[in-house]
């Protein structure tokens, strides 16, 4: 009698323990972040009128698509790295990143997940594909054509520099858009927004001012965009 009422005991001592271990796994199951899962997405807006989408976390690699102001997209996860912080876009429908914006320009909602690439600290896991875009962007770099880089110059009829730095794109084959600040209001007010003071010729090379003409730093600056 004494020995079935310990046997009795250690069966329910042994079932007890399997209790604590199952709710003890489902705890930590719960409790474990979104990214074991898959990764949160969020939907987001243009800002600009025009966004480039690259295939890496980097302005000089490969335009993949161009988006436009009040587009919606979906922002699976952000990548901050040497360039500032990127938002990886994935298209309507699919799973799969197909390509990287800088995240200032869109109207961004704060939730979504924030990854740290090379050159700092990393304060979470990336996922499989942002570790992949880190890892294959050095080897897979590819230059860009010229035609490619988008440069505006900003430009009056009167000004011999501006005619200088008119010559100096077109000789580099860039994709060259004119605008004359004295004929238009819209086009001197875009100007001084970007740091303008008036001065001519401005040039904006995706995202890089130049005021004044210098054909060395005009190279350069094409150059780096197309990734040389």
């Amino acid at each position: 009698m004494k020995v079935g009422t310990t046997k009795l005991r250690q069966i329910r001592l042994h079932r007890w323990m399997n209790w604590l271990l199952f709710c003890f796994c489902a705890m930590a199951i719960v409790g474990l972040p979104s990214d074991s899962f898959g990764v949160t997405k969020e939907m987001s807006t243009v800002k600009i009128d025009s966004l480039d989408m690259h295939a890496k976390a980097s302005a000089d690699s490969r335009i993949v698509k161009t988006l436009s102001k009040g587009e919606t997209v979906t922002v699976v996860y952000e990548l901050v790295g040497m360039e500032g912080t990127w938002c990886a876009i994935a298209e309507e429908g699919k799973s799969s990143v197909a390509g990287y914006v800088p995240c200032q320009y869109l109207d961004q909602k704060p939730s979504a997940k924030i990854y740290q690439s090379s050159g700092s600290r990393t304060v979470a896991a990336a996922p499989t594909a942002a570790r992949e875009e880190e890892t294959a962007a050095p080897a897979e770099k590819a230059t860009r054509p010229a035609s490619e880089v988008k440069a505006l110059l900003y430009y009056a009829d009167w000004c011999p520099y501006c005619r200088k730095a008119r010559e100096c794109l077109k000789s580099l084959g860039v994709n060259l858009v004119e605008y004359d600040v004295e004929k238009d209001d819209a086009k001197r007010e875009e100007m001084m927004q970007k740091g303008g003071t008036g001065g001519v010729p401005f040039i904006d090379i995706e995202g890089i001012i130049l005021k004044g003409y210098g054909e060395e730093s005009i190279k350069r600056v094409v150059a780096k965009r197309r990734g040389l």
